[in-house]
């Protein structure tokens, strides 16, 4: 690989860090202020949006920069090697790219292993919801009334045997037990 790719992308890495841990912060002091879940809900996902739509900007930036930018003499120039204020010096070349390629493979394998816990608790979810039986009707129509008054129309209601407490589940299509 290129060294000069790789401290473009050591420098956008660490850019990447600095701006989102940042932003973290004050999303941190922000949702602390808020007054409801509902707002500190909102704080988390414009973070989480910012977040990803920042990093696609800065992936698609070596896109647009890629070999075809190089020009015909082969070699990027000096002001592609700095993400803002930030320049990292050519000898940091090889540590660095061994640093992100680990990086990466770490990366991958920790979102590899909640994606892999995440499908295994949504297994045992349906699976223990195999178990559960319709409310009688006058619980059920009270529950859809104040569903209905709640705004949240498209709930259910199960009962759940050995259930210590209730419980919700799902985004779209709430399940209470």
């Amino acid at each position: 690989m290129d060294p000069d790719l790789l401290l473009r992308i050591a420098a956008a890495f660490a850019g990447f860090v600095l701006k989102t841990t940042l932003a973290f912060g004050v999303c941190l002091i922000v949702s602390r202020l808020a007054d409801s879940p509902a707002r500190r809900f909102t704080v988390w996902s414009g973070f989480l949006y910012g977040a990803t739509a920042y990093w696609l900007c800065v992936a698609g930036s070596f896109l647009h920069t890629g070999p075809a930018a190089a020009g015909a003499s082969g070699s990027i120039p000096a002001a592609a090697l700095t993400s803002g204020a930030m320049q990292v010096p050519m000898s940091w070349a090889l540590p660095m790219g061994v640093v992100i390629r680990m990086l990466g493979l770490i990366y991958l394998l920790g979102l590899g292993s909640i994606l892999f816990s995440h499908w295994k608790k949504q297994r045992q979810l349906k699976w223990v919801l195999r178990f559960a039986t319709q409310p009688p009707d006058d619980t059920a129509a009270i529950f859809q009334s104040l569903a209905k008054n709640l705004s949240v129309g498209r709930s259910q209601l199960l009962i759940l045997s050995g259930a210590a407490s209730p419980a919700t589940f799902g985004w779209i299509r709430l399940i209470l037990l």
